[in-house]
């Protein structure tokens, strides 16, 4: 970049600049020095911008008409989702209200929702991805100590005097966290996620062309999820144990987080059902035509696995009841950890029999 010119001229009055011979000196009638001065400088030459062709100016204009359409898009789908969410909170509280326990938020409470645009959405994403390391790493000396202890132990099973003791309250430094779990990405199953919601910042996030009653409710299903029974889904994501499965062995948090996923659509369904069975009142959100049925974003799969479930803590295949809404909405959860064969962990669901973790997650 050339430097900038300065208002007035360079003068050459410095000693270095001043001559000594008869042609370099003057005296006139008062015998006063002169002294020589340079011309003043010209000012670097630049060359002119480039002229904008029409093709430059047609994309311009293309690319601002996207932007508004962009922002009109999402402003529009915003008012949609929270509209739709405003509807649908009284179905959950008349269902659900009675079971909650320690969560975020109440069945029935309202919840902030955001809707991003695609690139703000991968923002938040991405931020939540790094909030799950950060929920693990938490719970890591009190769900995995074994793990730990071996780490730290530089994986040593030899006498009892090797082996580091691990307690709850064991700090781990940043390096040691990264190495026992590494930062990236989590979310398996929902790697291409419309939706989600966010326990660190009480929020559910929308992807603007992701907005659906489907997706609202199933993320409405999640914030009223109990504490302890995200807890226990970090607890066994932990686990490094598998059992088996009509399509082979999976991690015992995997299948959990299936469970998951397969409870929310089904109790967010039964929310759907209630709205389209109810006369139209003050409706802020029109009822869509065909009314939204089936798992959101998942497989069919995701609900044989939350259906299995029911069937063994309820006894109902499908149609969750009190042991099933006792311990995903109000925490009604007790459950040990066995870390030397995670399938054998014994885990009680509201008044069921205490059971072990593999006769549960089928």
């Amino acid at each position: 970049m050339p430097a900038p010119e300065s208002d007035d001229p360079a003068r050459l009055t410095g000693p270095s600049h001043r001559g000594t011979g008869p042609g370099n000196r003057g005296t006139g009638a008062a015998g006063t020095t002169r002294t020589a001065q340079a011309p003043p400088s010209s000012p670097p030459r630049r060359d002119p911008p480039p002229r904008s062709t029409p093709k430059d100016l047609f994309d311009q204009v293309v690319a601002s008409l996207e932007a508004a359409s962009d922002e009109r898009q999402t402003a529009s789908a915003q008012a949609a989702a929270s509209s739709i969410a405003m509807e649908l909170t009284p179905f959950f509280r008349s269902r659900y209200a009675r079971y909650g326990g320690p969560a975020p938020f109440r069945p029935g409470e309202p919840v902030p929702i955001v809707v991003l645009n695609a690139a703000g959405f991968a923002v938040e994403l991405e931020a939540y991805r790094a909030s799950l390391v950060e929920d693990e790493r938490d719970l890591l000396t009190t769900y995995a100590p074994g793990r730990v202890s071996r780490f730290l132990s530089g994986g040593s099973r030899g006498p009892e005097t090797s082996v580091v003791k691990v307690r709850r309250g064991t700090k781990l430094t940043p390096d040691q966290l990264e190495l026992l779990l590494p930062s990236g990405p989590r979310l398996a199953a929902t790697s291409t996620a419309g939706g989600f919601f966010s326990t660190s910042k009480k929020t559910i996030y929308l992807r603007a062309d992701q907005v659906s009653v489907g997706a609202v409710a199933h993320e409405l299903s999640h914030a009223y999820t109990s504490h302890w029974w995200s807890e226990l889904q970090i607890a066994l994501v932990l686990q490094r144990g598998t059992v088996s499965t009509p399509v082979g062995p999976k991690s015992i948090g995997e299948i959990f987080t299936l469970v998951d996923e397969g409870l929310a659509s089904i109790l967010a369904q039964r929310a759907i059902d209630d709205w389209y069975a109810s006369p139209p009142a003050r409706a802020s959100a029109p009822k869509p035509a065909t009314k939204p049925r089936g798992l959101v974003g998942y497989l069919p799969t995701v609900g044989v696995h939350a259906e299995n479930f029911i069937g063994v803590i309820d006894g109902t295949a499908g149609s969750p009841r009190g042991n099933t809404l006792a311990s995903f909405f109000g925490g009604q959860i007790r459950f040990t950890i066995d870390e030397s064969v995670p399938g054998d962990s014994e885990v009680q669901f509201g008044r069921d029999t205490r059971r072990r973790l593999k006769e549960v997650l089928t």
